[in-house]
Formats: structure tokens, C-alpha cells, sequence
């Protein structure tokens, strides 16, 4: 019979096996550490973010380029010392509706601020437009059906603010699965609502962009938006419908953003406040709505009610929609069409 070897192994002619007791445990706790750490700086970024937003909705540090745009001018009108005897209000469409230029002694600037409605105009002109232009005796007031949309109002705030807040604006139609998630994070999240470069890093592009280029947010002295002054009729991109599909879809007023009007309204008190119903392209901007022409009508009879019921002057200037040639696009005014309405408005005003 055959004995097995007792011969003992020479350690050299093996690999040494080096014991791996401890370091998976402690690499785990490395990253108990870390995690918590990021979670400790994510919250705390977080609740600094909501700090500063609970104190203004406007706050220095969410400031977009056109917020930063106005108050340089109004800084600049001051030192001049030129002053603001007309302040034009509203959002896009009234940026591009009203030219200040058309004033004499440079008395009137058109302080817009870029797709928001009525509640947001609200709380725009109490934190940041009264505040800047205090001295403006007359506040021409300009909305269109857009503002008054009541519907969809959570989704619809949502897109509007990624569309305002976010340097990026331009991209808000992508309905792909991640701009969607973008805007579920951005309702709960106040970082990933005002930072654009925290959600996608193409945001850093789009700064150089929208700040190199001629068509976007820019404005000129007077606070006028400068981007479809030169177009002779309307062109949309079909981003741009999209987009505005998405802020008119299921049709509705009379509710919050009414009430946001009434109370932008009593903000005003103690000037001489003229609401306007501003004109949208009838040819291009109606079809976007659900019942078409019929929303816009809706909505101007219920623009008309609140300015009575405020004590406020009222000017329908929706005929002008009637002409497609006086639009940059479906419902912002060219300088044609802008001239117009301007000329009206300061004749109402017995200016």
C-alpha cells in the first residue's frame, strides 16, 4: 500500500494569501461615511435654497439674465435721472407689445417678465417691479389668453417656470422622459428648480447661447423685448408650439389665475392702472387652443369683468389679431404691430 507524502510544502513554491478579513467591513464604513456626508451637504444646500427662496421669490442669487437686464437699466435710467412716468407690465407678449421708445423724455419703460401668469405677475410686481419703479404713476397692465389659462395649472406652472427660470428655455417642449422628470424634481426641489446647470450640464451651453445670440432674452434701454422687432410676419419653430400647446391644453377661466389678476390689480392701487387685453394672431396663435378663437373671446370678457370690478381703465386691442403681418410670431408683436397698439394706448391715455 502506498503512504501519502507527509513531505511539507515549501512556502516558496507557493503564493502567499494574504488574509481579506477587515477591508471589505471598513470600506463599507467608508462609504456609510461618504454617503451620509453628501446627504448632510445635499440637504443642507437644499434647505439654504428654500431659506432664500421663501424670502423672495426674486432673490439676488435665482436671478435669470433678464431679471439682471432690468434692474441695470432701472439703475442706469437713475443715475441719468430719467423718470418713469409709464411703467409697461406683463410678460413676453407685452414686452414685445408696448415700445417705450414711442414716449417722449424716455418717460416710459416696459418691465416684462418671460412666461408666467397672473399669479406669478403678481407676486413679480410686489417683489421686484413696485420695488424698482415706484415712482411710475401709470401702469398699463397687458395679458392675453395664455396668462388666464386656469387648467393643467400644476403642469403648467411647471413648464412656465423651467421656461423662465432655466437659461435653457428653448428646450421645454422636449417632452422626452428625462425633461419630464426635471420638472416632477423641480416641484419639490427648489435647486433643481432655479439651477438649470444642477439639472444638465448643457445648461452652461445654452448660457453662452442665449447670451451670444440676437434672439434671446434681450432687451433694449427701455426694458422693450428686441427679438421679433425686425420679423414681417409670424414664425414658429415647432418647439414654439408645442410649447404653447402645452400651456393653453384644456381651456379654462375664471379661477386662480383671475384671482391672480384681481389681486395684481390691488397691488396696483394708488396709480392709474389701464389693462389691456393684448392681441395674438388669430390665423396662427387661436388654433393652439382647444375651441380655438372662442378661448381668446372667453378670456377677454373675463379680463373686461375684473377691470371693472377693480375700478381700473380697460382697452381691447384683440382686433389687431385680425392681421397676421403685425406679428413676430403667434403672439408676439412685431414693431408694425407693435407701433399700433403703442399709439392707441398712448392716445387712451390722452398721452
Amino acid at each position: 500500500m502506498t503512504r501519502p507524502s507527509t513531505t511539507t510544502p515549501d512556502p516558496a513554491d507557493s503564493e502567499p494569501v494574504e488574509p481579506d478579513v477587515g477591508a471589505p467591513a471598513a470600506s463599507r464604513a467608508t462609504w456609510r461615511v461618504i454617503l451620509i456626508v453628501a446627504l448632510v451637504m445635499v440637504l443642507g444646500a437644499e434647505m439654504a435654497g428654500r431659506v432664500v427662496s421663501a424670502q423672495s421669490s426674486f432673490g439676488e442669487t435665482l436671478l435669470p439674465r433678464l431679471l439682471d437686464e432690468h434692474r441695470d437699466n432701472a439703475a442706469d435710467r437713475a443715475e441719468a435721472g430719467i423718470k418713469t412716468d409709464i411703467l409697461f407690465f406683463g410678460t413676453s407678449t407685452a414686452g414685445a407689445a408696448f415700445d417705450p421708445n414711442l414716449v417722449v423724455d424716455q418717460a416710459a419703460y416696459d418691465l416684462w417678465w418671460a412666461g408666467a401668469g397672473t399669479e406669478t405677475l403678481d407676486a413679480f410686481a410686489e417683489s421686484f417691479a413696485l420695488t424698482l419703479f415706484d415712482d411710475a404713476e401709470t401702469v398699463v397692465v397687458g395679458v392675453t389668453s395664455r396668462e388666464m389659462n386656469d387648467a393643467r395649472a400644476a403642469e403648467n406652472a411647471a413648464v412656465l417656470a423651467d421656461a423662465t427660470r432655466s437659461l435653457s428655455w428653448r428646450r421645454v417642449a422636449d417632452r422626452s422622459a428625462l425633461t419630464r422628470t426635471e420638472l416632477v424634481a423641480g416641484r419639490y426641489s427648489v435647486l433643481v428648480r432655479h439651477r438649470s446647470d444642477l439639472r444638465r450640464p448643457t445648461s452652461w451651453v445654452s448660457w453662452m447661447l442665449v447670451n451670444q445670440t440676437a434672439e434671446g432674452l434681450t432687451t433694449d434701454e427701455t426694458g422693450r423685448l428686441t427679438r421679433y422687432r425686425d420679423r414681417p410676419e409670424p414664425v414658429m419653430t415647432d418647439g414654439d408650439i408645442a410649447r404653447e400647446e402645452l400651456a393653453l391644453a384644456d381651456y379654462s377661466v375664471g379661477g386662480p389665475q383671475a384671482d391672480g389678476l384681481a389681486s395684481l390689480l390691488r397691488t396696483l392701487e394708488g396709480k392709474r392702472v389701464l389693462l389691456v387685453f393684448l392681441p395674438v394672431s388669430y390665423a396662427d396663435y387661436g388654433p393652439l387652443h382647444p375651441d380655438g378663437r372662442a378661448n381668446i373671446d372667453e378670456a377677454r370678457d373675463v379680463v373686461e369683468r375684473l377691470a371693472e370690478e377693480g375700478g381700473v381703465d380697460f382697452l381691447d386691442a384683440s382686433d389687431l389679431g385680425e392681421d397676421r403681418l403685425l406679428f413676430g410670431d403667434a403672439n408676439h408683436l412685431n414693431q408694425a404691430g407693435s407701433e399700433i397698439l403703442t399709439q392707441r394706448v398712448l392716445e387712451y391715455l390722452g398721452v
